[in-house]
């Protein structure tokens, strides 16, 4: 008797990978859980950079090397980009 293999292609192919298939949805899952904690540090990161650049550019203006309309357009600057950034990710959706 000849052994019969399976007609379909797609259980063909997970019969055959079947460990490194599990492995890889088992990563999916680890990142599913995980995705969260990278967004917070993620957003942590950003708000660090960003206070940074702030506190460089007041730094300046109060040294003497940066005029005060040159500081509130700088950080005019910086609040349009941080409000364009969320109203990307939490604005109201827009169809395509």
């Amino acid at each position: 008797m000849s052994k019969r293999k399976s007609e379909d292609p797609v259980i063909a192919f997970l019969e055959k990978y079947e460990e490194p298939v599990g492995k890889i949805i088992e990563a999916i899952a680890k990142r599913m859980e995980t995705a969260p904690r990278y967004t917070l540090y993620s957003m942590l990161v950003f708000f660090a950079i960003l206070g940074f650049i702030v506190f460089l550019i007041y730094s300046l203006t109060m040294a003497g090397y940066l005029t005060s309309e040159g500081f509130s357009f700088l950080i005019g600057s910086i609040v349009g980009y941080v409000f364009a950034l969320f109203d990307r990710y939490i604005g109201p959706r827009r169809a395509p």
